[in-house]
């Protein structure tokens, strides 16, 4: 099967976006669709694919079409798709995936927050309709739930379904205890706290950072390892913790997605201290609907998962494979921390569940679920191309 993804996501970038576009187009690579990613260039020196390929972590390459950045974007990608003989359109922009269906291309949409403007609406209203969609995915319950309860009858039965955010788990098994102490001894931390705790992730309101901050000064005995941020956000923090003298915070910056995976494993614990209100890339509050995809990455590298109790995490988190925690409450924290320093064991435990509950969300796993659960069947075909990939 040809597909086409087509996003306005900047690529390559330090936020979120980016990994879960790339990561999906190659899943759907490897599951036997020719993949093709449409995006709009990002500078005047956009990278080669070769050095997209390193940055994200992508073992299995698929076709990168570049277009100019500008108001005709969706409409040159919708066009080309057309040209290349795309068998599905498959996008996280309603504009993309009305023009697709409008020129009678298959699409399936997936939605990452509550639509909210009223031409938003007019539209989904109208693709619902279309025998051109697939299906319509969202990635948390909570989202689905909003959405159909705001629009009742917009999305028919049958039309939805709830996939949450994913991992690649064959990176995570290709790396060892060893390549974690490797990074540790790197930075200088081996053997200098008694737990290593990590958050890796940007540094917006809400993301927790505030916890951490907090918790630190009355835990001499913790190092915070702290991998991610914006330029401007790592700066404010980093002038705040020296002028606060908050020595165990160590602060290395943003890191290529690729490297991810070994902090992850460098980490005694995994810090996930979302508030209940969590700004997003270019403001908005997307607390009640994200689905992080470090969530994922922190399963998947067995070690212990510290998360705020939310209702969204909840919905792949509980008591048997990580330790919740009121999101605001820093004695309850502090607690928890104690406790994994006195019970390894049953800490143990807890992180060995998360990594067996986590298969089911690998990016493959992903792909075959949304594909097999569309409203129409989708038509399976591998195209036997043996173009070079750009």
């Amino acid at each position: 099967m040809n597909v086409v993804y087509i996003t306005q996501v900047r690529i390559p970038s330090r936020n979120a976006s980016g990994i879960q576009v790339m990561k999906m187009c190659q899943a759907l690579e490897e599951c036997g669709c020719s993949t093709t990613l449409m995006i709009p260039k990002s500078s005047r020196k956009q990278p080669d694919a070769g050095t997209l390929w390193r940055f994200y972590g992508i073992r299995k390459p698929f076709r990168i079409q570049f277009f100019p950045n500008n108001r005709l974007f969706l409409l040159q990608a919708v066009i080309k798709s057309i040209e290349c003989h795309a068998d599905l359109i498959y996008t996280r922009c309603i504009y993309a995936a009305s023009l697709a269906a409008l020129l009678g291309k298959q699409v399936i949409l997936e939605f990452h927050d509550l639509i909210r403007l009223r031409r938003h609406v007019a539209l989904c209203r109208r693709l619902s309709n279309s025998t051109r969609v697939h299906k319509f995915v969202f990635i948390t319950h909570s989202l689905r739930r909003d959405m159909l309860s705001s629009y009742p009858g917009i999305f028919p039965e049958g039309t939805t379904c709830v996939e949450p955010d994913g991992v690649d788990l064959e990176v995570f098994d290709r790396i060892s205890n060893a390549d974690g102490k490797a990074f540790l001894d790197r930075i200088g931390l081996t053997r200098r706290y008694q737990l290593v705790a990590g958050y890796a992730g940007n540094l917006y309101k809400g993301k927790g950072i505030e916890v951490i901050k907090a918790l630190a000064p009355r835990m001499p005995h913790v190092g915070f390892l702290v991998a991610g941020g914006q330029p401007e956000d790592l700066k404010k923090e980093l002038t705040e913790i020296r002028s606060r003298n908050i020595i165990n915070i160590h602060m290395i910056g943003f890191l290529n997605p690729a490297d991810v995976p070994v902090f992850c494993k460098a980490c005694d614990v995994l810090l996930l201290p979302n508030q209940k209100e969590v700004e997003a890339y270019g403001g908005g509050n997307i607390g009640k609907y994200t689905s992080p995809l470090k969530l994922f990455e922190y399963m998947a590298s067995g070690s212990l998962i510290i998360a705020s109790d939310l209702p969204v995490l909840r919905e792949i988190l509980n008591e048997r494979n990580a330790m919740l925690v009121s999101p605001d409450d820093v004695t309850a924290w502090k607690d928890t921390l104690e406790w994994v320093v006195t019970k390894p064991a049953e800490a143990m435990r807890l992180s060995f569940q998360a990594r067996a509950d986590v298969t089911r969300y690998d990016w493959k796993e992903r792909v075959r679920r949304i594909l097999g659960t569309a409203k129409r069947p989708i038509p399976w075909r591998v195209d036997k191309r043996n173009d070079k990939k750009e």
